[in-house]
């Protein structure tokens, strides 16, 4: 029925639903924010600083523990093996590294972003948060430097929400150094039909796939 409404509704009406919808939006961030006085409440990173502008990036659902609750698990697996480097492929404002490196202290991360406001914004979290002596923030991730991100007798937690691109960079022949390391990978096979099953391919012979 929306769509259907949507469909006769002048675009002026629209555009100004829309921006309704986004000022409504970041209301209730700020007041996120204020209610939890900007640290995370719950969750696998409960006590972590966050930013009260996060470029665009949901950051309420961060805030109060509930953020991609679908990979809690895999996430604390990853903490009690004790992994020391966290590779963040499109670390947004920050929220996996700073996290991961709240609850690994002996661990460094190295955090790829290509958009230059979201990397202000993690050299800012990781600031008030203590970290930044263990975060390298670097740009647009390629197959090249990845495989220079996980040098050799490290255990690695390879963290990736690259929009379609785990096509060209999540591979084994291009990057070596993927097949020692766990990782957890956003698929995106509704924007590149069949990715899900190519990483199944790809990895069958060093990983158990979940």
């Amino acid at each position: 029925m929306k769509s259907v409404i949507k469909a006769f509704l002048p675009q002026p009406l629209l555009d100004a639903r829309l921006a309704w919808i986004r000022r409504r939006h970041r209301q209730g961030e700020k007041q996120a924010f204020r209610m939890t006085d900007g640290r995370i409440v719950a969750g696998p990173f409960e006590g972590l600083r966050m930013v009260p502008e996060a470029g665009g990036i949901p950051l309420a659902p961060k805030l109060f523990g509930t953020y991609e609750k679908e990979i809690h698990p895999f996430l604390e697996e990853s903490i009690a093996a004790n992994v020391d480097l966290v590779v963040n492929i499109g670390a947004g404002e920050g929220y996996y590294a700073a996290g991961m490196l709240m609850r690994l202290p002996q661990a460094r991360a190295v955090a790829f972003e290509s958009d230059g406001n979201r990397r202000r914004l993690i050299a800012e979290l990781v600031a008030i948060n203590g970290i930044e002596d263990r975060v390298e923030i670097a740009g647009r991730c390629d197959a090249s430097s990845l495989q220079a991100a996980i040098p050799g007798g490290c255990h690695a937690l390879i963290l990736g929400d690259i929009e379609g691109g785990e096509r060209e960079l999540i591979d084994p022949e291009l990057v070596p150094g993927l097949r020692g390391s766990d990782a957890i990978v956003e698929l995106h096979d509704f924007v590149v039909p069949g990715i899900g099953e190519a990483l199944r391919e790809r990895f069958a012979a060093s990983h158990r796939m979940e």
